[in-house]
């Protein structure tokens, strides 16, 4: 059979309007093919149609981007975790900042150095105080602006400053090293300007006692005292404004005062106030980043705009916690390494404040009446007592130490003595017990001469 087909009349450019509807017009024949054939090669797959809606067509619309967040919880966020982080930065130690509480030492070190670059002579000072004092902090602080000021002096007269931080590391046997070290300003012709630094109070007396001899190498001396609580309530508060945290009491006012009381209370050492607050500030922004990832994976915990989402605050069992966990069984060891081997006078000093305290009703210990039963204390032990005088230098020694602390007062005989430290932190820094216990069962040098007390 020959199948006839009209190819003009169904090419593909006629298929978009062809009708399926018989032509009634024309004569029905059975050997006609009226339905149009294409014999073109087939399509693998049939065309697609361009529709808007094809699945196709939504494939290419579709987005892959994280869903917006509300701008103001963004920002809360941000401004919450970069409020730690500045306050971190600004509680670190080495931070360049004004030095709070030392003013008195600093008009003291600036006129020594001053003096004598214009004057182009050489000297030596000798500096000391408890860690954490700020010793090596304004010495640094002073030679980068006194050195810049008098630049041209220095240079016009060959001056050389020597600066030794640690200078009691070079202790030796002999003490060949220290001698020659402060005996080169006192050399002919030297042009030598020598600072040293060390926690030691007594170093140039006790140590290098033949500096006393010679009028020219006896260094001046400046001793930087331990931290008061005042002191370093102000050097946190001035940190914290610093990084513009003032305002947010991210740290509460109460655990500043309670911090700054309990340092002062043990050594007045400002680095370990700093420490433990950037150690409450590290462990505030932890827990801070938690909450933010567990709001963030709950849409609906997360705070509405204009919600008043506070920040989270530091407070005084946050401090307890780190002073006592980080610090509380360093601070006896650090005492106790500085301290080194107390002296026989010190023990006995030691010794009978506490027997007065252990048979007083007052924490505040009278010098005059400390002197008077620490000299029968000796006489009882069949030891030498010194003059009150010499007592009280001992009481300052001690102080620098950060067992005791001294208010003065216009009388050295009424100045207060204070202990502290506990009693079990005092025995291990004293290391003498034998001499301890014989001198707490001495009830009879507690009868004074002149009271009745």
């Amino acid at each position: 059979m020959l199948i006839k087909c009209n190819t003009k009349e169904n090419s593909p450019e006629n298929l978009k309007n062809y009708n399926v509807t018989p032509n009634k017009n024309k004569e029905s024949n059975p050997l006609m093919c009226s339905i149009p054939l294409n014999f073109d090669s087939p399509r693998r797959s049939p065309r697609k149609l361009n529709f808007a809606n094809s699945p196709s067509h939504l494939i290419n619309k579709l987005s892959f981007t994280s869903p917006k967040k509300s701008s103001a919880v963004i920002g809360l966020h941000s401004v919450e975790l970069s409020i730690y982080q500045s306050l971190k930065a600004s509680l670190t130690q080495n931070c360049d900042t004004h030095i709070i509480g030392r003013e008195a030492e600093t008009s003291i070190l600036k006129n020594f150095i001053g003096s004598h670059l214009q004057t182009a002579q050489p000297g030596s000072l000798y500096i000391s105080g408890a860690p954490g004092t700020g010793k090596t902090a304004l010495v640094t602080r002073i030679m980068k602006t006194v050195i810049i000021h008098f630049f041209i002096e220095v240079l016009l007269a060959i001056l050389r400053i020597i600066v030794l931080d640690e200078v009691d590391q070079l202790e030796s046997k002999d003490q060949t090293v220290l001698y020659t070290l402060f005996e080169w300003p006192a050399l002919a012709n030297s042009k030598l300007i020598l600072i040293g630094i060390a926690n030691m109070l007594d170093l140039t007396d006790r140590i290098l006692p033949r500096l006393q001899s010679v009028k020219a190498c006896k260094p001046q001396l400046l001793h930087f005292a331990p931290y008061s609580r005042a002191e370093i309530v102000n050097i946190i508060n001035q940190r914290i404004k610093e990084a513009g945290a003032d305002t947010l009491q991210v740290i509460k006012p109460s655990a500043v005062q309670f911090l700054a009381g309990k340092v002062a209370a043990v050594a007045g050492d400002a680095r370990k106030a700093l420490d433990v607050c950037r150690r409450a500030v590290e462990l505030c922004e932890i827990e801070t980043r938690k909450q933010l990832r567990l709001t963030s994976r709950s849409p609906s915990k997360s705070p509405r705009k204009g919600s008043n989402h506070a920040l989270k605050q530091i407070d005084i069992p946050q401090i307890l916690s780190i002073f006592n966990e980080v610090y509380g069984n360093r601070v006896t060891t650090t005492i106790t390494e500085n301290s080194q081997s107390l002296p026989l006078q010190q023990k006995v000093l030691i010794c009978t404040l506490l027997l007065m305290l252990k048979h007083s009703k007052t924490k505040n210990i009278n010098l005059g009446k400390f002197h008077e039963v620490y000299s029968r204390v000796c006489i009882r032990q069949k030891l030498q007592s010194v003059e009150q005088s010499e007592f009280f230098s001992l009481c300052s020694l001690l102080e620098s130490r950060g067992i005791l602390q001294v208010k003065k007062t216009k009388e050295i005989r009424n100045s207060k003595i204070l202990l502290r430290l506990d009693e079990e932190e005092t025995v291990e820094v004293l290391g003498d017990k034998d001499l301890l216990a014989n001198v707490l069962e001495d009830r009879v040098s507690l009868k004074l001469k002149t009271s009745k007390d």
